[in-house]
């Protein structure tokens, strides 16, 4: 099974990476997308926040980066996207009892174990492929509340 990922790319901050998928079956703008629209909304203003926050400019200025702390940056982030991306899964899906995307990993009858052992065997990518073939994925139109989730299983 598989679930939509939504990435934006935050320039020198990296990506950020936001499930995107509502509820199982039919669903109502009142419903499921509407609260997957109310969380996508607060995670935008989150980042949004980080990013005002967290980035000074006039620190930057003047106390610039060099390349090679550039470079530590991005590998350190890059060694540990697989971690972070299974934390946001495992807290904002599986750990969280009212997550409009449980019910898509459940009938796809995909676990968080599984989800880690494709991650640790194939990476993040080709996980990301195998649950959508699995049916783990909100099309744009089921996410507007225009048609509803249906999967098999």
């Amino acid at each position: 099974m598989m679930f939509g990922l939504a990435t934006w790319d935050c320039g020198d901050h990296g990506r950020v990476w936001l499930l995107g998928m509502p509820s199982k079956s039919q669903v109502t703008p009142g419903g499921a997308v509407g609260r997957a629209l109310r969380a996508t909304a607060l995670v935008q203003r989150n980042v949004k926040l980080h990013l005002r926050s967290g980035f000074d400019v006039r620190g930057l200025v003047k106390n610039p980066i060099t390349l090679e702390q550039a470079r530590q940056v991005v590998m350190f982030h890059r060694a540990e996207r697989e971690n972070h991306f299974l934390q946001i899964v495992e807290q904002a899906v599986f750990g969280y009892a009212r997550s409009p995307y449980r019910p898509l990993f459940d009938c796809a009858g995909c676990e968080l174990g599984d989800v880690r052992t494709l991650v640790r065997s194939s990476g993040i990518e080709p996980t990301l492929r195998e649950l959508r073939r699995s049916g783990v994925y909100v099309s744009y139109e089921e996410f507007k509340g225009r048609t509803p989730i249906v999967r098999a299983g």
